[in-house]
């Protein structure tokens, strides 16, 4: 029987995605290659909107098809991170729009701060144009913004 792989957890309004730094994430040299870096916060915003209910393939497999484009990026490298790293990317959702919503997420070696990057991403519809959030996608990304602490059960999950 297959394990879920684990998917962080929110906690005071921010999600914290655990990594480890593979052979395949590093240069010659054992560095991380600065593009990983992007993908590790890529996959922790996944996970991030998929405990808040936020599923990528059901929007972009709905009545509206629908999905979400990073739309501008700044990143800012301070420390290398090193193959067989244990890191962590925190994000934290800052601001919602109408058609967009922005992230800070950091990632951290424990308590070094390593990477830091501010995300905005926009909505798009199946022809790749900016689409208005409905209301019930608005709504569960508003509730980060009031310090709701969630857990590793997400937003649609009832507690035990």
């Amino acid at each position: 029987m297959a394990t879920k792989p684990d998917v962080g957890e929110i906690k005071a309004s921010q999600h914290y995605f655990s990594l480890r730094i593979y052979l395949e994430d590093t240069d010659a040299g054992g560095i991380v290659y600065h593009s990983n870096y992007l993908k590790f916060m890529e996959r922790a915003r996944t996970d991030f909107l998929r405990l808040m209910g936020i599923s990528h393939k059901e929007m972009m497999n709905g009545p509206n098809p629908a999905m979400f484009a990073v739309k501008s990026l700044a990143i800012e490298y301070r420390l290398p991170a090193r193959l067989d790293d244990s890191l962590e990317v925190r994000s934290r959702l800052r601001q919602i729009g109408g058609a967009s919503f922005a992230l800070d997420q950091k990632i951290w070696r424990g308590d070094q701060e390593i990477c830091e990057a501010r995300v905005r991403l926009a909505l798009l519809d199946h022809n790749g144009r900016p689409s208005r959030m409905d209301l019930a996608l608005g709504k569960k990304l508003k509730i980060l913004l009031v310090g709701e602490a969630l857990g590793k059960r997400g937003i649609d999950q009832d507690a035990d």
